[in-house]
């Protein structure tokens, strides 16, 4: 029975190490990719160029992959990307600490770049509008109209997501962001007042 045992454990044991190898071989690939990316890239597009390295560095190991971490390469999607990014991003840490650090000071640097960009309006929403994405036109004191769209995550002290159309006729206060959109329409770029933050204003 022991030697059964000890026979058990050396496989695991293996098995362990096995999955651990291929796992330091994936981040110490993704090191190398990270070393080729230019700095000039936004963070954004430096961001996804990470995400696209990790998973160039992943694919050798596919099948590894989805046996041991239920992580499909050939159906790749949100939730994939983010079990990846989780396993790997913590092998980084020990492979390419500095470039890691950089990455980290570029996303801290353009959060706060974006914070003191960002502005705030108080007025009363006239109309939403939810063909294509969900804009709010919203009326300021002096009687202006603003359009306003919610685009990625938004920060609200009520359940955005169910109850954003019985926000006409109420006073909020907007937190927005202005960004640069290619507008099909003129053929060109144009400012967008993009939704950072929605509160009652009371």
């Amino acid at each position: 029975m022991k030697k059964i045992l000890i026979i058990c454990l050396l496989v695991f044991s293996g098995l362990n190490c096995f999955s651990q190898n291929y796992i330091d071989k994936i981040a110490q690939k993704a090191c190398e990719y990270l070393e080729t990316i230019p700095d000039s890239l936004s963070v954004e597009k430096y961001n996804m160029e990470l995400g696209s390295k990790m998973v160039l560095a992943a694919l050798p190991y596919k099948q590894e992959l989805k046996r041991d971490y239920k992580i499909d390469l050939d159906n790749f999607g949100k939730d994939e990307g983010l079990k990846l990014g989780k396993l790997i991003g913590v092998k980084l840490v020990v492979f390419c600490p500095k470039a890691l650090t950089r990455l980290t000071q570029r996303n801290q640097d353009e959060k706060l770049k974006s914070e003191e960009n960002q502005k705030v309006i108080s007025g009363t929403i006239i109309s939403i509008d939810n063909t294509n994405f969900v804009i709010f036109s919203l009326k300021d004191e002096f009687e202006r109209v603003y359009k306003f769209y919610w685009l990625p995550f938004v920060k609200a002290d009520i359940d955005l997501a169910n109850n954003y159309n019985s926000l006409v006729g109420k006073a909020l206060k907007i937190t927005y962001d202005k960004k640069d959109f290619f507008d099909p329409k003129i053929a060109d770029y144009r400012s967008f007042n993009v939704i950072v933050k929605i509160e009652s204003d009371k």
